[in-house]
């Protein structure tokens, strides 16, 4: 038994230095770049990437993969606003893997000055030239200070851009509401309209306070007056007072 003992551990030392001495003998060939939600977003392509990697990480193709600097290629791509993390790694091949994933925003700011999204876990990150997003969109005069191009966790002082973020959560996890609301319309943090994609209403829906028990009172409403497939009649839906839905016909 000791004999087979010793035998086996001098295998393992002989064999783990052939693949330690095989590894820094390889060298990179190709690089195989993946976005892996690409079929949900569009804000980064391979080819936007691979640009990304030829003008600032250096070369790749034809150096020794134990020379390739793993940790700041990932680093590299996640300065990328759009790019939520990414995962570098090589295989015995030679082959260079980059897997990117995207943000995935909950909903898009759009001001006359300024535009951003938030994505699920509350970052801001400005808007794309090359895709945008179908989420819900803010208007009007929101109550915050952000700066142009700021990318970041939303700041703390940012108390009424916190409640919409809480709000759009609550909309993407809604499938029902999802698929109504296209705008969420900002007069003052106490006076917010809110515009469906189908239909021409405006519905009031006044603070974001209790928002979740107006919606319930619209949803039990559009229930009873509005079956499926009927269109909306009212031109204006007022859930602000409490235990009523006030209506105008169109």
């Amino acid at each position: 038994m000791l004999a087979i003992f010793v035998l086996f551990v001098a295998y393992l030392t002989v064999s783990t230095g052939f693949v330690a001495s095989r590894q820094r003998a390889l060298v990179c060939h190709s690089v195989q770049i993946k976005v892996c939600d690409s079929s949900a977003s569009h804000f980064i392509t391979r080819a936007a990437v691979s640009r990304i990697l030829s003008r600032d990480a250096g070369k790749t193709i034809g150096e020794y993969i134990t020379h390739l600097d793993i940790y700041n290629l990932e680093q590299l791509l996640n300065k990328q606003s759009a790019i939520r993390r990414t995962e570098v790694f090589s295989s015995i091949d030679g082959v260079l893997h980059i897997d990117v994933y995207q943000r995935r925003p909950v909903v898009r700011v759009q001001t006359s000055s300024l535009g951003f999204y938030i994505d699920e876990t509350g970052y801001i990150f400005p808007l794309s030239d090359v895709y945008t997003s179908f989420v819900p969109v803010v208007t009007g005069t929101v109550p915050m200070n952000i700066r142009n191009g700021y990318r970041g966790l939303i700041p703390g002082k940012e108390k009424f851009l916190k409640q919409i973020y809480t709000f759009a959560l609550f909309l993407d996890e809604h499938d029902f509401w999802w698929s109504q609301i296209a705008q969420i319309h900002v007069k003052s943090a106490s006076d917010i309209d809110l515009t469906p994609h189908e239909g021409h209403e405006v519905i009031r829906l006044g603070a974001l306070n209790g928002y979740e028990y107006k919606l319930n009172k619209l949803k039990a409403f559009y229930r009873s007056a509005c079956p499926a497939g009927v269109q909306s009649p009212y031109s204006d839906i007022d859930l602000r007072y409490s235990n009523q839905v006030i209506c105008k016909r169109k």
